[in-house]
């Protein structure tokens, strides 16, 4: 993904912060462990904006909807995407 992405015209890559290493949404644990999931998920969104990314690429779906949400909850406007739907944007672009 990294080299995919690296190569589209204008993205810049940011690497995340050190976090907990995950968004809580393993599984079903977002489910099970509701209160530790988004706990998890508040300190995910924290590190992210930290680096001002305009949008944030995660290839499973279980955790884009968990950064989805967590973003949205800190009132945050980045955008989660799966990386091929990054591509297609660009491929819908005009060249730049």
């Amino acid at each position: 993904m990294h080299r995919l992405v690296g190569r589209l015209p204008g993205a810049t890559l940011l690497a995340l912060p050190a976090q907990p290493g995950c968004c809580g949404a393993a599984g079903s644990y977002f489910l099970n462990q509701t209160e530790i999931a988004q706990a998890l998920a508040a300190t995910a969104s924290t590190h992210i904006q930290s680096t001002g990314p305009d949008i944030v690429l995660s290839a499973n779906g279980a955790c884009r909807a968990q950064l989805v949400q967590a973003l949205f909850d800190a009132g945050s406007d980045i955008r989660v995407m799966h990386p091929a739907e990054l591509v297609a944007e660009y491929l819908d672009e005009p060249a730049r």
